[in-house]
């Protein structure tokens, strides 16, 4: 008869994974992250019409509150964080708006912060509750907070329509309860088919034929052909989707 016969050290290590219910690796609950849960953030929608507006800047109370635990009761620090959307001109990130650590009681953590906005800084802020453990474990739970306006409709006080040849320029001074940032397009259609998609735009970006940027002053220069009586309805349009009043601009073109 045959017999195999092990390595001593083999055999040994057989009987060893035999007396185990289950093969080696950490235990349970070791070198596990800080746990976030039951995140609450007030208030998660703000309009800056409720706001007060100092210098084009507006403050926005916010309070967050969440249960953060960890198994091993090694945590390090528990943090209020409110990023920052906008970027570097390389698009790196900015610091965050708010980093601030959170008040403990028990298991439940809470802070309070003044989100400081430039008035037309409208969009959604991540707001996140960071837990570390002393081992640099994290944790976290995520938020939004939504910055908007209701906004009333931009107006267009004046409009212009000059002739030189065949070139046509148009000038708008246009205005915004909500500030020009506000304003999100500037628009003259032909006053004869409003809807037929024969747009032009005009622009306040200082570039072409627009003298300075962000003075009101919308502008825009095109060609036409023929002659005539050109008339233009000029209007304007608010990130809301509010139009202003159209204002009808005419221009005698060729001869």
């Amino acid at each position: 008869m045959l017999r195999a016969s092990l390595p001593l050290g083999f055999a040994a290590a057989l009987l060893t994974l035999s007396a185990c219910d289950t093969a080696p690796g950490p235990a349970s609950g070791l070198n596990d992250a800080p746990t976030v849960s039951g995140l609450s953030v007030s208030p998660t929608l703000v309009y800056r019409d409720d706001l007060t507006v100092t210098n084009n800047r507006v403050r926005i109370p916010l309070t967050a509150s969440a249960t953060v635990s960890d198994p091993e009761n090694r945590l390090d620090s528990v943090l209020l964080v409110v990023e920052n959307p906008a970027t570097t001109s390389t698009g790196g990130a900015l610091p965050p708006l708010v980093r601030l650590p959170m008040t403990a009681s028990g298991g439940q953590y809470t802070a309070t912060a003044s989100l400081n906005l430039a008035a037309a800084a409208y969009g959604g802020y991540r707001v996140l509750v960071v837990a570390k453990d002393k081992d640099g474990r994290l944790g976290e739970a995520l938020a939004l907070l939504s910055y908007d306006v209701r906004g009333q409709a931009p107006t267009v006080s004046a409009a212009t329509a000059t002739v030189s040849g065949q070139s046509v320029t148009v000038v708008a001074t246009v205005s915004d309860p909500d500030g020009l940032a506000d304003v999100t397009r500037v628009e003259a259609v032909p006053a004869s088919d409003p809807n037929g998609g024969n747009t032009f735009v005009l622009f306040d970006n200082g570039q072409g034929v627009d003298e300075t940027a962000n003075d009101g002053r919308y502008t825009a220069r095109f060609e036409v052909q023929g002659s005539g009586t050109l008339r233009l309805l000029v209007r304007a349009y608010d990130r809301a989707g509010l139009k202003s009043a159209d204002v009808l601009v005419e221009a005698r073109v060729g001869s």
